[in-house]
């Protein structure tokens, strides 16, 4: 047998769908526009302006890729990327509100209100029910002082919008800053229904009834938005003790991480990273039960932490559990298509099942985005030597050589196809660099 190099230890159904299409295909244009879009609904503009710039690359003239990737360079807070994108769109196409509206809000991000307030005009102009446009030109309004211009625009917006929490904070707050203190009230209370913690509307809805004389109701206000700061700050100690975790489970001090993860998991129960930390942790404890509990956990609570589907593979694989590890392992390809060591286990699995072909698949797979992989080129030989293919399998051990000298798997591996080549000198010399390098390998 052949050197296979050990398994590293390291959205929904739709997204997922999408991932998997593109991964059968790369060159699909319309499943990665479709998958961007999704992504740009469910606040993932990273991987969306991965997917965009990938489009436009397979097919430039895509109009629909390029008003997408102006948007996911807006959401991933690159606006002054995302202006120009639009202003491309809208030179070549007749435009519409929403785009108009986007480039109003890139324009107004980097400090260019009145261009913003021009774009968000011909948004309405456009389309006089298009809401997000009138609350826009109100926030600009009020920007330059004109408070019941303003207060004209977010009616307009909340008419068309009556159940948006945003629109209505924005009225309320130009009705408290107008003096008309009952309707802002009224205004801020149904706001804060719709979106209770939007700590804005508490404010002004709490200093709106302070002027009233209502101090209790003003104080319970006040107390409730501290009480929202609690929970940022319960998030914010909680990612900072899965930071030292890590710290400590790097000097391999397993008891302090586990205690560091555990009070992080106290402060934020459904903390997938702190699951998978503990899940890792587990493993290399030898708690496999443990470690696989956790793990699990981790997908559930958010099943589009690539790091976590592959850490549960690699223990699942480990387990026996074959087929549950391939399918954590795809999971994590399909959510972050460029994590290496989720498509060398992939590989790896299905040569472990014999399936030829489809590891023969990901290895090239893997090739293509990582020329350099020296792995997927042993890999790749151990295939061909296995089907007893000895000439492509040399080829393949000697491009793993050449990418990696001191890899002792691929030096062992070309012993064997110089041995049954009949090349006995040669088969000798590279069992002896492979013993050399990995004194564990006998020559």
């Amino acid at each position: 047998m052949g050197c296979w190099p050990l398994c590293g230890q390291s959205a929904n159904a739709d997204k997922s769908e999408l991932r998997r299409t593109i991964q059968l295909n790369p060159n699909n244009v319309a499943a990665r526009r479709q998958l961007a879009a999704l992504l740009i609904d469910s606040a993932e503009p990273r991987e969306a302006v991965e997917q965009l710039e990938t489009v436009l690359k397979l097919s430039p003239q895509d109009l629909e890729a390029e008003r997408l990737l102006g948007r996911a360079y807006l959401d991933h807070g690159e606006p002054s990327k995302a202006i120009p994108v639009f202003r491309r769109y809208l030179n070549t196409t007749k435009g519409n509100s929403e785009t108009h509206y986007y480039l109003g809000v890139s324009l107004g991000q980097v400090g260019q209100i009145d261009q913003a307030l021009a774009e968000f005009r011909k948004s309405v102009a456009l389309d006089s029910n298009f809401g997000p446009g009138h609350e826009s030109i109100g926030i600009g309004l009020r920007r330059k002082g004109d408070a019941a211009g303003a207060l004209r625009e977010f009616r307009e917006a909340t008419r068309i919008m009556p159940q948006n929490p945003l629109a209505l904070c924005d009225l309320g707050l130009a009705l408290k800053e107008t003096g008309n203190l009952p309707e802002a009230i009224a205004v801020l209370r149904r706001a804060l229904e719709l979106k209770p913690d939007l700590e804005r509307a508490k404010y002004a809805l709490g200093v709106a009834l302070h002027s009233q004389g209502k101090t209790a109701e003003a104080t319970a206000e006040m107390r409730d938005i501290r009480r929202l700061h609690q929970s940022r700050v319960d998030s914010a100690q909680s990612e900072k003790l899965i930071l030292e975790g890590v710290d400590l489970l790097k000097r391999q001090d397993f008891e302090q991480a586990a205690a560091r993860f555990r009070q992080a998991l106290e402060l934020k129960p459904d903390s997938a990273e702190a699951h998978m930390r503990l899940g890792i942790l587990f493993a290399k404890q030898n708690n496999a039960g443990a470690a696989l509990e956790q793990l699990h956990e981790a997908v559930l609570s958010n099943p589009d932490l690539a790091e976590a589907h592959y850490n549960f593979a690699i223990l699942l694989a480990s387990a026996g559990k074959t087929d549950e590890a391939e399918r954590e392992a795809s999971d994590a390809i399909s959510i972050s298509p460029d994590l290496f060591d989720a498509r060398m286990l992939l590989g790896n699995l299905y040569a472990q099942q014999n399936q030829i072909d489809r590891a023969a698949a990901a290895y090239r797979e893997v090739i293509r985005r990582w020329p350099q992989s020296a792995e997927a080129h042993n890999n790749l030989g151990l295939l061909s030597l296995q089907a007893g293919e000895l000439s492509e399998a040399k080829s393949e051990f000697e491009e793993a050589i050449r990418r990696k000298h001191d890899y002792p798997a691929a030096h062992y591996n070309l012993g064997l196809v110089l041995q049954q080549s009949g090349d006995s000198g040669g088969a000798r010399a590279q069992f002896e660099i492979a013993h050399q390098l990995d004194p564990s390998i006998q020559p």
